[in-house]
């Protein structure tokens, strides 16, 4: 007689992976708006820069990756020619554009996924 495996997948499964279905669906909307969201933060960063010659300012990049799964906003300064962007922001107070930058749009980003997952999380219990 050969060996018989049975797998019963519970109701309860059933609604997390329809959670989970509808929360890459949500994921691949929200990438749009985190996108955006990152956007607003370079522009800030931009805008909070201290210029003397105007090189740190033009070697700010953004950019949004999916990494292992979760997406990661990027924003990076510095080049191999600008090499100081780090000093600039150990200085702090007026010369740290990314804790002003943050400061004036943290709230973008929160509003990006926060309802969006709360339902997600609700749908699964």
């Amino acid at each position: 007689m050969a060996d018989t495996l049975k797998v019963i997948v519970p109701t309860r499964f059933q609604a997390w992976e329809r959670g989970a279905k509808s929360l890459a669906r949500g994921f691949a909307r929200r990438s749009f708006e985190w996108n955006l969201a990152n956007e607003h933060f370079f522009g800030e960063t931009q805008r909070f820069v201290h210029v003397v010659s105007g090189d740190l300012k033009r070697s700010g990049q953004e950019r949004v990756e999916l990494e292992h799964g979760s997406l990661v906003a990027i924003v990076e300064y510095g080049s191999d020619t600008v090499d100081y962007a780090q000093q600039e922001l150990d200085r702090g107070g007026e010369h740290d554009f990314f804790a002003l930058a943050w400061e004036s749009s943290q709230s973008v980003f929160e509003a990006v996924f926060g309802e969006s997952w709360l339902r997600t999380v609700a749908s699964w219990r």
